[in-house]
């Protein structure tokens, strides 16, 4: 039989500890989970994916604007132009992946693309400051 009338504490405290270790915990962990709420809503958005979609048209053009014999200033600029494309990619990974966490974001099929030009990109960053500083020699 359920009582006719509630225990009022039984349920502050059942509601307390609930929002407490559910919902927004205290503490760092409790900004940890609003920011990723706030993040996931942002990488989930219509927005968010249509200026990566954007951003992808963007550097495909740039790179296929590169060609034999350019001069030295349109090369440069266009070097600096997919340096900014690949942060921002940088930028679209990481937030995904924070925002809604490994699993999900390898759940997705797409994100294998993704992650592996990301990851790509990242290489020959890493390879182009190594060999320009190293005098550009493999030897």
């Amino acid at each position: 039989m359920l009582p006719l009338q509630l225990d009022e504490s039984k349920s502050d405290w059942i509601i307390n500890h609930v929002n407490n270790n559910r919902v927004w915990p205290p503490g760092l962990h409790g900004l940890y989970k609003r920011a990723r709420f706030v993040m996931r809503i942002k990488v989930k958005s219509g927005f968010f994916d249509s200026l990566m979609t954007f951003a992808v048209l963007c550097n495909t053009v740039t790179l296929a604007m590169q060609h034999h014999g350019m001069d030295d200033e349109t090369a440069k600029m266009l070097d600096d132009f997919n340096v900014v494309f690949t942060w921002l990619f940088i930028y679209e990974m990481g937030s995904k992946l924070l925002a809604i966490g490994v699993p999900k974001y390898c759940g997705d099929k797409m994100n294998y693309i993704d992650g592996s030009v990301v990851l790509l990109s990242v290489f020959e960053m890493i390879a182009d400051s190594v060999m320009s500083e190293g005098g550009g020699s493999l030897q």
